[in-house]
């Protein structure tokens, strides 16, 4: 399939336009990495979202997971740039079906595409936390969460809160237990967005898992930022959390 991805590139003398202003062709020996990294560089220099629908629909069948994962997150950021959007909010929705189409068609996704997926779907307005990808990608959070790091973990339920998407009890123990395993590597501002997210969704953590988010606010209290402090107190009070004298001080 790489070699046919090479010789597509070939045949079809795909423009870098958005790169060097002018057309290249490739030889269709080129190695699988470069067919991908030519595949990503189109992606991540598409100047508009109209743009980025135009050469999704062109090319999806040959993204793998990363390139997926690269697209939803590229669209998002151009949706959030007045002068980059060119699409309705059912266009963008039909970019985003051919994302998950595909996605279908891998045997299991790893656990950075899962994470910045979600991150993707909750910037692009999601937020009434029904869409099928959100669900798709939500069920696979217990299977991957083991090669979350703060960041993914912080993200996913950042997502989650933010899309007022209500996940499995299954995935949020998940979560939760690698939050526990990994706590000491949280910065302030991933301490401040899984605490904010957990409060707004109401989901009531373990004590073991505020006991260690507040042991490790005290490690790195001088690094908050006033937004941060102000939505961890704030997630305290809605989730009744009552914090050590030491947190308080």
């Amino acid at each position: 399939q790489q070699c046919q991805l090479a010789t597509y590139f070939v045949v079809n003398k795909l423009s870098m336009s958005g790169l060097s202003g002018h057309t290249r062709r490739y030889n269709p020996r080129r190695s699988a990495e470069e067919c991908a990294r030519m595949l990503t560089s189109r992606i991540v220099n598409a100047q508009s979202d109209g743009a980025l629908a135009d050469f999704v629909e062109q090319h999806v069948g040959k993204f793998d997971e990363i390139h997926v994962s690269t697209a939803a997150n590229k669209l998002a950021k151009l949706t959030a740039r007045r002068h980059t959007i060119t699409l309705s909010k059912s266009q963008r929705d039909s970019v985003l079906l051919l994302l998950e189409e595909r996605l279908h068609d891998f045997e299991s996704i790893s656990a950075r595409p899962v994470a910045n997926l979600l991150w993707s779907c909750a910037k692009l307005g999601y937020d009434d936390g029904n869409h099928s990808m959100v669900h798709y990608l939500s069920d696979q959070v217990p299977r991957v969460v083991d090669d979350f790091n703060p960041q993914t973990l912080a993200n996913t339920v950042w997502a989650w809160a933010t899309m007022r998407h209500l996940p499995s009890a299954r995935a949020l123990a998940a979560l939760e237990r690698r939050m526990l395993a990994c706590a000491d590597d949280f910065i302030p501002q991933n301490i401040a967005n899984t605490l904010w997210a957990w409060a707004t969704m109401r989901h009531q953590p373990s004590a073991d898992a505020l006991a260690a988010l507040e042991r490790r606010m005290l490690a790195c209290v001088d690094d908050f930022k006033p937004q941060a402090l102000a939505n961890t107190v704030w997630a305290w009070a809605t989730m009744r959390h009552e914090p050590s004298a030491r947190a308080l001080a």
